[in-house]
């Protein structure tokens, strides 16, 4: 098994399907949450990997801009109003996608993951991890705690003010130096078994580059 960098094709097909269920999600979810969402890799920074041996997947982040409810206290509640609206937008889209299709949804330590099942086989699936920005502007990601057994807000190490330096990086470093670091570092943790997200991956990359500007 190894990662490769996807075609713009595949990409730009599937982040479409995406794009209109997290637009439908946010409907679902308007009296709780304004969010975006970013696609990791998307943005023209074509970092989007493929597992040759896996079903095509993404990697997206829901970064909420507005609690209307006052509920960023509780992230069991936050999950469980997402992975509500994510089950009944996702069967939708995949129904009007793909007549004998269903849609598979798993509930994770870190991350919702939707799978487009068809003829008992995933064609492709995305997983979506919800965030915030702390008061000293890091990300935080809902993870389930299992030694509290407690859904928790968990700092995402390196994350401050990432996409701005992302920005910065972009426009002064040799980008296809950090495309082959970013894809080195996929398969090095892919080849140890650890189970290390793309997001951490991408924020470490951006970090190494931005400390040699």
């Amino acid at each position: 098994m190894a990662y490769s960098y996807a075609s713009n094709a595949e990409v730009k097909e599937m982040k479409s399907f995406c794009t209109d269920v997290f637009l439908d999600v946010q409907k679902e979810v308007q009296e709780f949450f304004k969010f975006d969402f970013k696609l990791i890799g998307s943005g023209g920074k074509h970092l989007v990997t493929h597992n040759d041996n896996q079903p095509f997947d993404l990697d997206y982040n829901i970064i909420i801009q507005k609690d209307k409810q006052d509920l960023i206290s509780n992230p069991r509640q936050i999950k469980s109003i997402f992975y509500d609206a994510f089950k009944k937008v996702f069967s939708e889209h995949i129904k009007g996608f793909d007549k004998n299709g269903y849609a598979k949804l798993n509930n994770s330590t870190s991350v919702i993951t939707l799978k487009h099942i068809s003829k008992g086989e995933i064609e492709f699936s995305f997983d979506v991890a919800i965030m915030h920005k702390n008061k000293d502007n890091y990300l935080e990601r809902i993870i389930f705690d299992k030694n509290t057994g407690n859904y928790i807000w968990n700092i995402v190490k390196q994350s401050g003010d990432i996409y701005k330096k992302a920005n910065i990086v972009k426009k002064q470093c040799d980008w296809n130096e950090v495309r082959d670091r970013y894809l080195e570092l996929k398969n090095y943790y892919l080849s140890t078994d650890q189970d290390m997200k793309s997001f951490a991956i991408y924020t470490m990359v951006i970090n190494e580059f931005y400390q040699t500007l």
